[in-house]
């Protein structure tokens, strides 16, 4: 993946090397996304949990490529609203990855792993954690799955099931990194009905400020610079947390 030379040229000479850092994230998480792992089907706790683990990874490193996929895209084609909301995306998507690697359940079941005092409520509490984590919804999937279309509604068919808010996941970051906050605002703004989401469609002309068409010249580009350097850094994190994912799968060897 790169970019056209009008692309660089829209963006400041001081901020060509966000572009390069996009194309480098993109060759990271196409070799990250090479990864494959399928859904466990054993009955033994500690496999499942490993390949549980494997199973996450493989689906959060297909996620983010994606996204930064249409990232890059979005900025090749000056659709900034789909940047905008693909941007949100991630960091909705790091902000819940974080949170689960670093739940309370795997930092327990971790712990008592290595101490040799490991229980089953230990691991099935962990494993409950993690398929919430891949499973978990705020959407009746089984109603939608089998037609029953008038029983739709916002709670899943197993209580267990019930996701996380994404905000809540999104708080626990901010605590760390208080000026993310600003920058999902940012994005929150750029996404809804509001001045923000506007603003990423017009243009500039012989005519003055302009909406419609294709002749104009972008005025965002003040937006999209600052903002891709947050989802750089955002990316940073993500490749740490996906690290300290794959160290709680139980080595046998520990054990």
């Amino acid at each position: 993946m790169g970019f056209s030379e009008s692309t660089f040229s829209r963006f400041p000479e001081s901020h060509h090397v966000l572009l390069h850092g996009l194309i480098e994230v993109l060759l990271s998480l196409e070799e990250h996304a090479k990864f494959v792992a399928a859904r466990p089907l054993t009955s033994f706790p500690v496999e499942s949990f490993n390949g549980y683990i494997d199973f996450a990874l493989a689906i959060y490193y297909s996620k983010l490529l994606q996204l930064f996929k249409s990232i890059a895209k979005s900025i090749e084609d000056e659709d900034y609203l789909i940047y905008a909301q693909t941007g949100r995306a991630i960091l909705e998507n790091t902000a819940t990855i974080r949170y689960y690697t670093r739940h309370e359940d795997f930092a327990v079941a971790s712990k008592a792993w290595k101490d040799s005092t490991m229980t089953d409520p230990i691991l099935r509490k962990a494993n409950e954690t993690l398929d919430r984590f891949i499973r978990g919804n705020r959407f009746s999937w089984e109603a939608f799955m089998e037609g029953r279309l008038t029983d739709l509604s916002k709670i899943p068919h197993q209580d267990h099931l019930a996701q996380i808010n994404s905000n809540t996941c999104l708080q626990k970051w901010f605590k760390e990194k208080a000026n993310l906050e600003s920058l999902y605002d940012l994005f929150c703004d750029l996404v809804h009905p509001n001045f923000g989401s506007n603003l990423l469609v017009l243009g500039t002309s012989d005519k003055g400020l302009v909406a419609g068409g294709n002749e104009s010249n972008t005025i965002c580009i003040f937006i999209i610079a600052p903002t891709l350097a947050g989802l750089l850094e955002a990316y940073q994190e993500f490749e740490k947390v996906t690290g300290e994912l794959k160290m709680l799968k139980l080595s046998k060897t520990e054990k």
